[in-house]
């Protein structure tokens, strides 16, 4: 009789053990987690469109790239690392981007500097490593740009949407008091806008503000771009 009540005590702590235990180690998916809580899956970041000061001849190298999204960017490398950039020269622009609490890098499909497609490299899920080779700095001198034509959509946004800069023009003026008129469709690297044509549109970041383009330090604006709010999920952005 005493053995059976040995033997009842001992099943009955054994099921009070994996009860209470499990139950502080299921994770709630049904995989182990032996600190407890949850373990969510983390956040693809698709796609990221980030900003450089394009090399030009006679400026100091920008360190500082800008971009929006749940990442952190660091600094700007340039290859040669001349200091200031040379005429005729090939530059090429390195930066490291860290993605944020519960976001990943693991599954992204595109990247951009300056509007172009950049390498990836060195993609290991919470950091990647983007660099973009410029085409050769100009042997002359630019003095200004200015906008010449306006993109044909500033206004009709939703949040969310991709920009379009069709239909911008600049006007870039060199020292020898020539100057040339440049359709978005050619500024491939010696011309970048902020943000880029196709980037995704935030409407607490973009809405009001101006469309940058730029020629090295050189800068010229837009008019304000107009963007609408979006319910998603019940949410108003």
């Amino acid at each position: 009789m005493f053995r059976n009540k040995l033997f009842g005590f001992v099943n009955l702590l054994i099921g009070i053990i994996l009860v209470f235990g499990l139950v502080g180690c299921d994770d709630g998916g049904g995989s182990f987690n032996p600190g407890g809580g949850s373990n969510p899956a983390a956040t693809v970041i698709p796609s990221v469109a980030i900003n450089v000061t394009s090399p030009l001849k006679g400026e100091v190298p920008n360190l500082t790239a800008t971009g929006t999204g749940n990442f952190t960017i660091g600094a700007v490398s340039w290859n040669p690392g001349h200091n200031p950039f040379q005429s005729s020269t090939v530059y090429t622009a390195s930066v490291t981007l860290i993605a944020a609490a519960n976001h990943t890098f693991t599954g992204i499909s595109s990247a951009t500097i300056n509007g172009n497609t950049a390498v990836r490299i060195n993609n290991t899920g919470n950091a990647v490593t983007l660099s973009f080779t410029f085409a050769p700095t100009l042997a002359k001198d630019i003095t200004g740009i200015s906008i010449l034509s306006q993109p044909t959509n500033l206004t009709s946004y939703t949040h969310g949407d991709s920009l379009n800069l069709s239909g911008l023009f600049v006007t870039i003026n060199y020292s020898d008091s020539t100057s040339e008129n440049v359709a978005f469709a050619n500024f491939g690297s010696l011309v970048s806008a902020s943000p880029s044509n196709g980037s995704q549109l935030v409407r607490s970041t973009h809405n009001s503000q101006p469309v940058v383009v730029s020629v090295g330090s050189f800068t010229a604006n837009t008019n304000n771009l107009s963007i609408s709010r979006k319910n998603i999920n019940n949410q108003w952005f």
